[in-house]
């Protein structure tokens, strides 16, 4: 049998770079998602839809959209093409003001 080296292993704890040590969000991005959460339902108030309805029709949890009003979660960027077409708001607006 050839001898064959192994290779090495890693050694130490990989931490991802996205993620900080002690789990907390950075202040500015508290900021951005509690003015994207109001922005978010402020214009979801000017149409007819519910958080309930807004929920169904994005296809995610109410639990879930209500987190994003209240801004205690971040809104996906794969759902803001959408929810801009529902809210009939420019993109730009959502994200900026």
């Amino acid at each position: 049998m050839p001898n064959r080296s192994k290779k090495p292993r890693p050694s130490g704890v990989v931490v991802p770079l996205s993620k900080r040590r002690d789990n907390k969000k950075d202040p500015r991005e508290v900021a951005f998602d509690a003015a994207f959460g109001q922005r978010l339902k402020n214009a979801r108030a000017q149409t007819t839809y519910t958080q309930q309805t807004m929920a169904a029709a994005l296809g995610i949890g109410y639990d879930q959209y209500k987190k994003y009003e209240n801004g205690s979660r971040s809104f996906p960027l794969y759902l803001l093409r959408d929810i801009a077409h529902r809210l009939d708001q420019p993109i730009s607006w959502l994200l900026m003001g």
